[in-house]
């Protein structure tokens, strides 16, 4: 090409295709680290050249690989390829979680709430999603509310968690949509505040490459029921964490009647109190599901079903 020539130019859409890199990371790197600097379009857009895709590329690779984003974003490209191809080392190779578990914990436990948020993103550029669920969220989570318990931490060390996770995963989750494939819809059932674990299976289901709808907690079973009806819904998840004798009444009485209008779309449900449910009082098209492989190997099928149909 003609030094005279302008390079062609690519979207934060494409840009994120290529990579593999979300367009929330990007603009991450891009404003916290200068990553890279790509130019703007009349409308405002960023203009990515094909030189910011290569470096991004490279910088994709070795954070996945376990190196930090802020150790390696001031390199030059030489030096990244260099660490690239000199970047087998055993050092590197070991799972990156736990030490993403610590850098998290310890964001928490300061009030962090930015460092909170970049070591979220950074786990999303470095895991996989079943790693990120099962090996860093679902663990977090658990060991902030151990540490509450154990008088450690309090309700602000929770928030600071469960504000940047939320924000994370509804952006991830709209990231993935797949309008074109099979819908699933994930929702709480009424008086259910917990929300954690049925936003981490949608996520595990859109890796299944799903449709998957997000109601949030906290809704009557008819109203479920009536959205799903909507959109044409290959399967409904639920979560079901509350575990009193009266929780447990409520929530047999609405998947009851949640499956019974759904008929025969399958109902999922899952969480603590899902595992007290008295099975045999579910209608039929009622499942529990009793961990996240179990429910991905049901997301696997619902997926299968809809392309042969």
């Amino acid at each position: 090409m003609s030094k005279n020539q302008p390079q062609p130019t690519f979207t934060v859409k494409a840009v994120s295709e290529a990579t593999g890199l979300s367009p929330l990371l990007l603009r991450a790197w891009e404003r916290r680290y200068q990553a890279v600097q790509p130019d703007r379009m009349d409308n405002g857009r960023r203009a990515y050249t094909a030189d910011d895709v290569a470096r991004l590329q490279l910088l994709a690779q070795l954070v996945k690989s376990g190196h930090a984003i802020s150790r390696v974003a001031a390199l030059d490209d030489a030096a990244l390829q260099a660490l690239v191809e000199a970047g087998q080392d055993s050092a590197q190779s070991a799972p990156p979680y736990p030490r993403l578990h610590r850098n998290l914990l310890e964001t928490i436990s300061h009030l962090d709430a930015e460092g909170c948020d970049h070591v979220l993103r950074q786990a999303v550029a470095t895991l996989d999603m079943r790693d990120l669920v099962n090996n860093l969220l679902m663990p977090a989570l658990k060991e902030v509310g151990d540490r509450w318990g154990r008088g450690e931490f309090n309700v602000a060390h929770e928030r600071v968690l469960t504000a940047s996770l939320l924000k994370l995963l509804l952006a991830l989750l709209n990231w993935r949509r797949q309008t074109t494939r099979p819908a699933v819809v994930f929702a709480g059932l009424s008086g259910e505040r917990h929300e954690f674990g049925i936003l981490c299976a949608a996520l595990l289901a859109a890796d299944h490459r799903l449709d998957c709808r997000y109601l949030g907690p906290d809704l009557p079973a008819i109203d479920t029921a009536r959205i799903s009806r909507a959109c044409g819904a290959h399967a409904v998840a639920i979560t079901a964490v509350r575990s009193d004798p009266a929780s447990l009444r409520t929530h047999l009485s609405e998947l009851q009647a949640l499956a019974k209008a759904l008929d025969p779309v399958p109902v999922f449900v899952g969480g603590h109190g899902a595992e007290l449910l008295d099975t045999t009082e579910l209608p039929v098209n009622c499942r529990v599901v009793t961990d996240f492989s179990h429910f991905e190997e049901q997301m696997a099928l619902i997926g299968q079903r809809g392309i042969s149909n």
